[in-house]
């Protein structure tokens, strides 16, 4: 009787589709944001990815500026004063290879969103999505909250190229208390065993942590549900690549 309850849910989830693309905006690449829950006290890392469409004039960048923009009543950052430079928060995808870049890392023009920059006098490939900056935020209430993000400006050493934003795509990655979403196994991989905890929870076979129950919710709709699971057999087939 239980395998025919996961049976059925994995019939009902093909039929489904996923709000879960990359990018996150199917009409305007260079902004994307992302809903999901969460509880007091969690910590929520919030990941910007950039990289260049394969449109694109050049696959190379020397310079990247990036908003994240989030609700200071659900989530707080702490470490950063308003207007200050912080150290860190940069990744160091971008400070390997033959050269060094200007680094720039977040800082806090306002109460609500976080400024992110790359600045490098040579071109840095961009053809596939790099990390630009990774931060964490302290859940201060609890429910679903979300993050968005913007590329603000995106340009290449040649002046024939300086603008090249409208070829720019950014990406969110969530995670919780160090789980990325859809790992609802917290091992730190998501696979086929996500997705069957995933339906056996759906089904009522098994029930989840609080923890679990906001990775499982891939969407941010608030609940765990059919479309959740969907959305990590999508991410586990290679058909979309953000959760």
């Amino acid at each position: 009787m239980k395998m025919k309850k996961i049976i059925a849910v994995a019939v009902a989830a093909a039929a489904l589709g996923c709000s879960c693309i990359f990018p996150a905006s199917a009409t305007d690449s260079t902004t994307c944001s992302k809903s999901f829950s969460a509880k007091d006290g969690q910590v929520v890392t919030t990941k910007i990815y950039v990289a260049l469409d394969s449109s694109s004039p050049t696959s190379e960048i020397c310079g990247v500026q990036a908003h994240l923009q989030f609700d200071p009543d659900t989530l707080k950052y702490t470490d950063a004063v308003d207007g200050v430079k912080e150290e860190g928060n940069i990744s160091t995808e971008f400070t390997t290879g033959s050269w060094f870049p200007s680094l720039y890392p977040i800082y806090m023009p306002a109460g609500n969103f976080l400024t992110s920059t790359m600045d490098a006098g040579s071109g840095y490939d961009l053809s596939t999505k790099k990390m630009l900056s990774s931060v964490d935020f302290d859940v201060t209430k609890a429910g679903v909250t979300s993050v968005s993000a913007d590329i603000q400006e995106l340009y290449a050493n040649n002046d024939e190229l300086s603008d090249l934003l409208a070829y720019g795509k950014i990406s969110l990655e969530i995670a919780i208390n160090g789980y990325s979403l859809g790992d609802v196994t917290t091992d730190n991989n998501t696979s086929i065993s996500d997705a069957i905890a995933l339906q056996k929870r759906i089904a009522g076979i098994s029930k989840f942590s609080e923890l679990q129950e906001c990775l499982g919710d891939v969407n941010g709709d608030g609940t765990v549900s059919i479309s959740d699971a969907i959305c990590v057999q999508k991410k586990i087939a290679g058909i979309i690549e953000t959760l």
